[in-house]
């Protein structure tokens, strides 16, 4: 038994001896073959022999690119052409058209040197650093080809010498992308496109891409008809190529979007009638390359700026029609659509259509508030939406006379925040601003002045970093209002000024207690401090005024220090 163990284990490790001597063979002929042609003088029957057994090696397994190398090196020119060409279907195929080149078939050499750049991926430039040391090897191993070689390197230089300039655009492009610099990513862009235009055949997807792009700077730089001159372009390129679909929607709304910008209103309905039957019949093909609603808000955006009330009120309630049949809790969608619709109403002077539809703005607002998940700032955003709307609501109020209504919705946005986000002091802070706004001269806006002063404390008190130092600017543009509230009801300017006094002296030492030693709050306490000397100042009390102004005096020297 212990016999038949024995035997048995060494025919494993003759086995494992073989096939690992062999690939170790197979390794040191491969690098003796790289070795000897690295030399300045190779000797080539070395390199004959190594390079041509690594070759069939390849053969054997397969990978004909590699392959196709190595024959070129061992000067199996032949067997390139006869027997590994027709097998090769990747980058590798540069070894062929080097072989026609040592055959003398500068013609078919040029037609593969042509393609590669195209067929080496996206790094134009690499296609180069791979091919420029072919050239130097060539010559040492076929010293009878020199002619040819130097012909195929002058061949290569010249395919190359226009792709370099859309390397050289393209990479110009990507540094101004990083500088943010939008005039420079125009001025490359342009220059790529230009030299890159006769491969945009070869190239189509990231020729495409660019143009794209070089249509959006126009219109971000507000170069509109440059925009939908390059948006012309692209139609195109998309128009009978179903895979385009949605890029040739989309592109027919950027050039109604864009001839809205320059006010050609004809123009964008047009175009943007186009688009919507585009995407109706899409749609009907279960494929929904954009959301119909969109296209319909949009088009009546146009004719609201036409002043086509009654057109622009039908497109806004197709809008609606289409979002409530497919997503009735798509909450902001419906809000922002109804926002709209009021100011139509508005403009019509039908007040109460538009108290109807601003109020159901809000309200959907309010729902996306409550059914909100997710990341803070996203609470945050659906907070600054609602704060806006019922701030321009009081605000139209207000333009018709109508004050009481004013206070009263100012009221109701205090009473839900307090009621149902008792916590969210930076909002609540905001709203009783915005409220004390329209009584600046009663004591009802010196009230919630104070109020919107005690709920951004809290806010500065219970956040940090960034938001703590946002906050406390809020807070102290508030205090610095104060002085208009205080004074618009005492009349008394001695007591008025007095009464403002004790209000920053307070804030004084607020900041003092919330912000201990950093060299911000120094400069805004230097400031309040020569505030305070400037008032004390006003109403001759000298002792407190030179106080203030030696303390202002003392955190500048120490910022000097």
């Amino acid at each position: 038994m212990a016999y038949i163990k024995i035997v048995l284990a060494l025919l494993v490790w003759g086995v494992l001896f073989f096939y690992g001597g062999s690939i170790w063979l197979d390794n040191k002929r491969e690098q003796a073959c790289t070795q000897e042609i690295a030399k300045d003088k190779p000797n080539l029957d070395v390199v004959k022999e190594r390079c041509t057994q690594t070759a069939e090696l390849y053969m054997k397994n397969e990978n004909y690119g590699s392959a196709s190398w190595f024959y070129l090196l061992g000067g199996e020119v032949d067997k390139n052409l006869n027997e590994v060409e027709a097998k090769i279907t990747d980058d590798f195929y540069m070894n062929i058209g080097h072989s026609y080149l040592l055959k003398g078939d500068y013609e078919k050499a040029k037609e593969i040197y042509s393609k590669y750049p195209w067929e080496a991926g996206e790094d134009f430039h690499y296609a180069n650093e791979t091919i420029q040391p072919d050239f130097i090897i060539l010559p040492k191993l076929y010293k009878d080809k020199k002619e040819n070689i130097a012909k195929g390197l002058a061949m290569w230089n010249e395919i190359y010498e226009p792709i370099g300039k859309i390397v050289k655009a393209s990479n110009a492009y990507e540094m101004a992308v990083d500088d943010e610099n939008s005039t420079g990513q125009i001025h490359y862009l342009e220059e790529y496109l230009k030299y890159a235009e006769p491969y945009k055949e070869k190239r189509s997807i990231d020729y495409i891409a660019k143009k794209k792009e070089l249509a959006s700077l126009y219109s971000l730089e507000e170069q509109e008809l440059k925009a939908i001159e390059v948006h012309k372009e692209l139609l195109d390129v998309y128009e009978n190529n179903a895979s385009y679909t949605f890029d040739y929607i989309d592109t027919m709304l950027n050039i109604a979007d864009s001839y809205s910008k320059v006010f050609d209103y004809n123009s964008s309905l047009a175009y943007h009638k186009k688009a919507l039957d585009l995407t109706l019949d899409s749609n009907d093909s279960d494929e929904q390359p954009l959301d119909i609603d969109i296209i319909y808000n949009n088009m009546a955006d146009v004719y609201k700026e036409m002043n086509q009330s009654k057109e622009a009120i039908e497109y806004y309630t197709y809008s609606l029609k289409y979002i409530e049949s497919h997503d009735a809790n798509d909450y902001e969608r419906l809000s922002d659509v109804y926002y709209d619709l009021a100011g139509v109403y508005f403009f019509k002077k039908d007040y109460n259509s538009y108290e109807e539809n601003y109020n159901k703005s809000i309200a959907l607002k309010k729902e996306e508030l409550k059914n909100s998940e997710g990341e803070a700032y996203y609470r945050d955003y659906i907070f600054s939406d609602l704060q806006v709307l019922y701030a321009d609501l009081a605000d139209a109020y207000v333009s018709l006379n109508m004050k009481k209504k004013a206070r009263e919705t100012s009221r109701k946005y205090i009473e839900f925040l307090e009621y149902e986000y008792e916590t969210h002091y930076k909002y609540i802070a905001i709203a009783y601003n915005n409220a004390a706004k329209l009584d600046i001269n009663s004591s009802i806006g010196l009230e919630g002045q104070l109020k919107a002063i005690e709920y951004m404390k809290k806010a500065v008190e219970t956040e940090d970093g960034e938001e703590k130092e946002l906050n406390n600017e809020d807070l102290l543009n508030y205090v610095y209002d104060l002085k208009k509230y205080i004074y618009g009801v005492d009349k008394n300017r001695t007591g008025a000024v007095k009464s403002y006094i004790n209000h920053l002296e307070s804030f004084v030492e607020f900041e003092k207690e919330n912000f201990v030693g950093k060299e911000k709050n120094n400069e805004l306490l230097e400031n309040l401090y020569t505030l305070l000397s400037d008032i004390y100042n006003s109403i001759d009390d000298e002792v407190n005024s030179k106080k203030y102004k030696e303390k202002a005096s003392a955190l500048s020297d120490l910022k000097t220090n």
